[in-house]
């Protein structure tokens, strides 16, 4: 017995001539013609249409279905591969199977059909590739020439994407339109309307920009930045029934096309465009603004103990030999009780060395942190306060019931935010109280003023807050509305019939599936109750510095 192919098992199973395929070969006694009628039969079945030459056919398989015939797999060369006869082959192997050639009405309906619903969904042309593959396999067609396949889905597409557009285009105000037009509109420099300039207008570029580096100017322009964004007044839930994948492709693309490019869409497509990207923009400005929030609360802490740490080395200078220092004094002054500290201490150990001394054992850890405390007041209140509490007027902070005090001491920060004359909260005023105001910070946010009365500083309340604020941003137990880094926790999404969908339903239409795919997807985001990013100036259940680090 001859060594067999390692291909065997696959010639076997594709290639084998049944017994009810060998009947239409009765009436055939040429061998060039059964061969390649049986050659046109079993590559059809496999692939779903005929070869598109001699080339195609795998000389293993010629060989296999020509030991079958008993035929010399040379007579191959003696087919004619045009005229009348491969027609008529052609012919009845398709209605062996079912099937008839697809013509122009049918390429057309196929189009629209993809184009009113798979298309609106699935936006990779790989996908809705196979979908018309899949449906033509359905219909009973054979499918078209791959130029033709291309043409088609790229149709599809496009006129998917008109529709969806016409769509979201319905729901927004005429007088908003307008104001998204106008932000392609070119620049007062060029002369023409329609002109090629790939410059951006000075809105739609100022949109698009990325964020600086974390400072209050930063701050300051990405808030700027987001109350833009709103004025167009874009309702929330304007792309609810679009597919992600269609609103990812209008940003991407609007981002990287230059106004000249954006202004030969249709307009139903420009607007949505437009749209997409501000929605997308104020989602992720949201998130920035948050980013800034936590690193300039965690600036202002790191800034103030380096301050202080540079004024204390400043002040004294390290003692040696402490512990014989001391060891000497008390020598000296059990020795001699009666005398002065001039007449006995300092001959033995120095004034110099007594005074460094104690300044060293001075600024122990109580005094270093009032110091940093201190320090980390006049931080806020003299530079970073303008642009932390404006922030606080465009964040909608929302949380479970267990954090509500840091929202409510929000809520008194700014009732009180333009009266920056007064030091103290109004008498009468309910303080919230949250765990960022005990510990340490409790004598710094208590303050006795006349008639023994305790006041609140505003400036060390505001600053606490905004620490335990930032704890529980991190830890996600407060989270941001219209965010997407910092959204709740039990945001969730489960896909739809509307949903973009990344892997079809089901296998190629030509091919045996490799594996039952799923028929949907859902997905849920949950976040932990505390995370390893839970670091600004205390962490989540241990302090760093002063008072307690979390907040509730």
């Amino acid at each position: 017995m001859g060594h067999l192919p390692d291909n065997f098992p696959d010639l076997v199973e594709h290639w084998t001539l049944l017994s009810g395929e060998l009947n239409l070969l009765a009436g055939k006694h040429d061998g060039a013609t059964n061969l390649v009628f049986s050659l046109l039969l079993k590559f059809y079945g496999r692939h779903g249409r005929f070869p598109r030459g001699r080339s195609e056919l795998r000389r293993d398989a010629v060989e296999f279905v020509a030991a079958q015939l008993r035929v010399p797999a040379g007579d191959l060369g003696f087919y004619e591969w045009g005229g009348a006869t491969i027609k008529r082959h052609r012919a009845e192997i398709r209605r062996h199977f079912g099937f008839r050639e697809i013509t122009l009405a049918d390429q057309q309906d196929l189009t629209r059909w993809l184009a009113s619903d798979y298309a609106q969904r699935v936006r990779r042309a790989e996908l809705v590739r196979e979908e018309l593959l899949s449906e033509c396999r359905t219909r009973h067609l054979e499918p078209p020439t791959p130029g033709r396949i291309d043409r088609i889905v790229a149709s599809a597409l496009a006129q998917a994407g008109e529709a969806v557009a016409a769509l979201v285009f319905g729901r927004v105000d005429p007088a908003v339109r307008l104001r998204l037009q106008g932000m392609l509109q070119p620049s007062d420099c060029e002369t023409e309307p329609d002109s090629e300039s790939d410059e951006d207008p000075s809105l739609l570029r100022w949109i698009k920009e990325s964020v600086g580096d974390v400072s209050l100017s930063t701050m300051l322009d990405e808030i700027s930045r987001l109350e833009t964004i709103r004025s167009f007044a874009l309702p929330a839930d304007l792309f609810r029934d679009v597919a992600t994948g269609v609103v990812r492709e209008w940003v991407t693309q609007t981002l990287v096309e230059s106004p000249s490019h954006l202004r030969r869409h249709t307009e139903p497509v420009r607007v949505s465009m437009l749209a997409a990207l501000l929605l997308k923009r104020q989602q992720q400005v949201t998130d920035q603004l948050v980013r800034l929030l936590l690193s300039t609360v965690h600036r202002i802490g790191l800034k103030a103990e380096k301050k202080v740490f540079r004024q204390m080395a400043a002040q004294f200078t390290k003692v040696s030999g402490k512990e014989s220092l001391l060891l000497k004094v008390a020598d000296a002054a059990t020795r001699n009780p009666d005398d002065t500290v001039r007449q006995v201490v300092y001959p033995v150990v120095g004034e110099e060395n007594l005074r460094n001394l104690a300044e060293e054992f001075k600024a122990g850890r109580s005094v270093v942190q009032i110091r940093i405390q201190a320090s980390y007041r006049e931080s806020y209140t003299g530079h970073y306060r303008r642009g932390l509490v404006k922030l606080l007027d465009v964040l909608e902070f929302r949380c479970e019931n267990s954090h509500q005090p840091v929202l409510d001491a929000l809520a008194l920060v700014r009732r009180y935010v333009e009266d920056s004359k007064f030091t103290y909260y109004p008498a009468g005023e309910e303080i919230v109280w949250h765990r960022g105001l005990s510990g340490d910070w409790e004598q710094l946010v208590y303050r006795t003023a006349k008639g023994g009365t305790k006041r609140i500083v505003r400036a060390i309340y505001e600053l606490r807050t905004l620490e335990a604020l930032c704890d529980q941003l991190n830890c996600k137990g407060i989270w941001v509305v219209g965010a997407e880094e910092f959204r709740s926790p039990t945001y969730s999404r489960t896909s739809s019939p509307t949903a973009a969908s990344t892997t079809p339903p089901w296998p190629s239409p030509w091919t045996r599936p490799s594996s039952s795919p799923a028929s949907g997807v859902s997905w849920s985001r949950s976040w932990p109750r505390c995370t390893p990013r839970c670091r600004i100036w205390t962490s989540c259940g241990s302090s760093r510095g002063a008072g307690t680090g979390r907040s509730g």
